[in-house]
């Protein structure tokens, strides 16, 4: 089939949430079993192309569940335009470095690889999120230092769209956001990202919370869209993406979501403002060129001015255009999102 890309979908075995989406996967439509390869493959897989460990000093009891990092199921579905395959993992997704490499060594590569997340946080928010992975600084949380992967700027724009929709028509009720750049895997040549459903284990499992989820990846598909992704407002909203790398706000990226809704952007790495002032020009260059993105988005408001003034300088410097908000919105604005019909 011309044109197909193979969308890689991982679930953690020791993940609650991640295992409920791949339920609800597996739920939606009809999945062919696939044999899984031998172990002595998959660890010479491993033997070649490690994932990443924490150290105990960063995570102390880390070792106790890490896993083998073997593969225990694998799943497919032929679309169209997508095979999705779903790999159930013993291990923890952020740690996953080399994970492509993995794959393609076991004859399974992936174009874009998707994780199927828990998200915790000490505010306990009940949301439901998508983001990049990479570190602006040091590498806690799986990764390496100073390090990026490569994002998926308009599926994850796409997901969340879905997201949203679903949320309020089946009422979850769950703040619909994306989150910024953090934690590992960085090294991967493909495309990546993750979907999560937070914050607690109150909500981890939460069938519809995975319905959810799992339909707005499958939505990926033309053959598995829905109203939404049909309606003329989302199709202007997508089609001919501009771009973009964030800047400021906080962990929600709460102004860069909003403009998901009512702008042309699609935002691939986003920085929030507790991170600007350890980003290298090192950094900043690979976050636009993996981004493959002409245009920053800055949230001034949220930004300290030494912050700002250095980053538009370094920004400039490089070729790249700096807008506000308020400059976003009228340059690539469409109707509120909230406000259009099909």
């Amino acid at each position: 089939m011309t044109n197909q890309k193979t969308i890689a979908i991982i679930c953690s075995l020791s993940d609650v949430a991640s295992v409920n989406i791949k339920d609800n996967l597996l739920k939606a439509a009809t999945w062919t079993v696939k044999e899984l390869p031998s172990e002595d493959a998959m660890k010479e897989a491993l033997s070649l192309f490690p994932p990443t460990e924490p150290s105990e000093e960063t995570m102390p009891s880390a070792h106790e569940f890490l896993g083998t990092n073997l593969f225990t199921g694998i799943f497919e579905l032929q679309a169209s335009d997508v095979l999705f395959r779903l790999i159930l993992l013993d291990g923890k997704h952020i740690f996953q470095d080399r994970l492509d490499l993995r794959l393609k060594h076991l004859n399974m590569p992936a174009d874009q690889i998707i994780f199927a997340s828990k998200h915790r946080s000490k505010s306990e928010t009940k949301a439901l999120t998508v983001h990049p992975t990479g570190n602006a600084g040091e590498s806690a949380l799986g990764g390496f230092p100073q390090s990026l992967s490569v994002p998926m700027p308009l599926e994850m724009k796409k997901m969340i769209l879905a997201m949203a929709d679903l949320n309020e028509r089946l009422g979850l009720a769950f703040d619909v956001t994306m989150e910024v750049t953090h934690h590992g895997p960085t090294a991967l040549s493909v495309p990546s990202m993750f979907a999560e459903i937070g914050s607690t284990e109150n909500e981890w499992g939460i069938p519809l919370a995975g319905e959810i989820i799992a339909q707005s990846i499958l939505s990926l598909s033309s053959d598995f869209g829905f109203d939404l992704t049909r309606s003329d407002t989302y199709l202007e909203l997508v089609s001919d993406p501009v771009l973009a790398v964030g800047f400021g706000g906080g962990h929600y990226a709460e102004r860069q979501t909003k403009d998901l809704f009512r702008t042309k952007l699609a935002f691939g790495h986003i920085f929030p403002k507790h991170q600007l002032d350890v980003l290298t020009e090192t950094v900043v260059s690979d976050a636009f060129l993996k981004t493959g993105a002409n245009i920053a988005f800055f949230d001034k408001k949220s930004m300290k001015g030494d912050d700002r003034r250095r980053l538009f300088e370094m920004i400039s410097a490089m070729g790249y255009r700096v807008l506000s908000d308020k400059e976003a919105a009228a340059e690539f604005g469409l109707c509120r999102f909230d406000e259009a019909g099909d």
